[in-house]
């Protein structure tokens, strides 16, 4: 069984998806999914990088929106890295 992302809620508004993102149950989510077993190092960044670019990729989000979430999900980069889980590869 593939390992598929939940809804990243990417089709929100602004102020629906930074109220996602605000929330510990949506990066527990992006990160934990119970069919595979939590990301390394490397496929963490990797979807970080991918989850910023979609945010990237929104017409209708101003620069400094884009900048608001991109920030989030570095910090939560950094949270997630910082847990004691043991992660694949």
């Amino acid at each position: 069984m593939e390992c598929a992302i939940p809804d990243l809620q990417l089709d929100e508004g602004y102020d629906g998806l930074m109220e996602a993102f605000r929330t510990q149950n949506y990066w527990v989510k992006f990160f934990m999914r119970p069919c595979c077993p939590p990301p390394g190092e490397s496929t963490a960044r990797n979807l970080i990088d991918h989850l910023k670019a979609d945010i990237d990729a929104r017409d209708d989000f101003s620069e400094g929106e884009k900048d608001a979430l991109k920030a989030i999900a570095d910090e939560r980069l950094a949270w997630y890295l910082a847990l004691p889980l043991r992660r694949t590869a």
